[in-house]
């Protein structure tokens, strides 16, 4: 037996596909926190019966499902934002020199969905027609921006491995956060939301082991916790009235290589109507006092915006 393939070994690739279950070449590539996508197939084994023992068995049904968690920066990332809100054409720019701004507003109609391969040093795997179905962003304390998304995929080969490019060093770090409440920043000791697509991933047909394009099968909902310090009565006291407020959460870095004038780059998670879903706070010791707010993001009726927003603001000309 050989060496036991190594995770400081392993990455991901992927790249969007021009027709959903047919695998494009991977482009872009980020370092792994962690992973879990997989085949899922089951044996079928018939309802008749003859003697003490089954007889007889099937292959089921295929498909792909499972997570891949990353830390993002400020470039390099746009392609999983615009399979995320399955925005069209989401850049404009520049706006001034080598700058360009990435709206990602909800869209109705799917994109394709994305070709994703990880390498996971003894082989590499590639997950061909996946769709994002649910991203969940982790803003905390002495660390990066995280996501982890949650993909279900239509099939698995193996492959040879692509040869990894990473996007330049631009980390989205805690020290760079603001938190904003109605416009007004206040202190935040984590935030964290969650986008769900609401997909149907179970579409099949007779003749096929493989499932159909996965379609919606609801509402995009979004929701998220804000842990804070039980300093004042504000926050709560938007829950205890149920007034809906406004919530950002931005992101600000270094400054856009060549831009002119000078602009940063930057990330602005937008939630333009929430509602405080709780709680109140409590007392858990002699320490201070912390709360975590829940909020449920709705269509801002007022404004004529969707339940959420991402614009990123770089270097990168096009989405590719």
């Amino acid at each position: 037996m050989g060496q036991p393939g190594l995770g400081i070994q392993s990455y991901v690739g992927w790249a969007p596909e021009t027709t959903w279950g047919t695998p494009a070449a991977r482009t872009k590539f980020g370092e792994l926190v962690s992973e879990s996508l997989q085949l899922r197939t089951n044996p079928t084994f018939p309802q008749s019966f003859r003697g003490l023992s089954k007889r007889r068995v099937y292959e089921g049904k295929r498909f792909v499902e499972g997570d891949v968690t990353l830390e993002l920066h400020y470039a390099g990332f746009e392609q999983l934002f615009k399979q995320l809100f399955h925005t069209v054409s989401p850049t404009t720019g520049p706006t001034a020199v080598t700058v360009y701004t990435h709206t990602f507003i909800p869209a109705i109609a799917l994109l394709p969905g994305l070709s994703i391969e990880v390498e996971r040093d003894v082989q590499a795997f590639l997950y061909e027609g996946c769709k994002i179905n649910q991203a969940k962003f982790a803003m905390e304390i002495d660390k990066m921006l995280t996501v982890t998304l949650s993909c279900v995929g239509d099939d698995e080969t193996q492959v040879a491995a692509s040869t990894p490019t990473y996007p330049a060093e631009a980390p989205i770090l805690y020290t760079q956060a603001v938190v904003k409440l109605d416009t007004t920043a206040f202190d935040c000791v984590a935030f964290e939301f969650t986008i769900n697509n609401n997909l149907f991933s179970d579409r099949r047909k007779l003749g096929s082991k493989l499932i159909k394009e996965l379609s919606r099968n609801g509402q995009m909902q979004v929701s998220g916790t804000v842990k804070i310090e039980f300093e004042d009565v504000t926050l709560y006291n938007k829950y205890v009235n149920r007034t809906d407020v406004k919530l950002n959460l931005i992101l600000t870095g270094s400054a856009i290589s060549g831009s002119s004038a000078s602009t940063n780059e930057s990330l602005d998670f937008e939630f333009p109507r929430c509602v405080i879903t709780g709680q109140t706070p409590v007392v858990g010791g002699p320490g201070p006092i912390s709360v975590q707010m829940q909020f449920e993001a709705m269509y801002n009726v007022t404004g004529g915006a969707e339940v959420c927003k991402a614009t990123l603001i770089n270097g990168t000309t096009t989405i590719t």
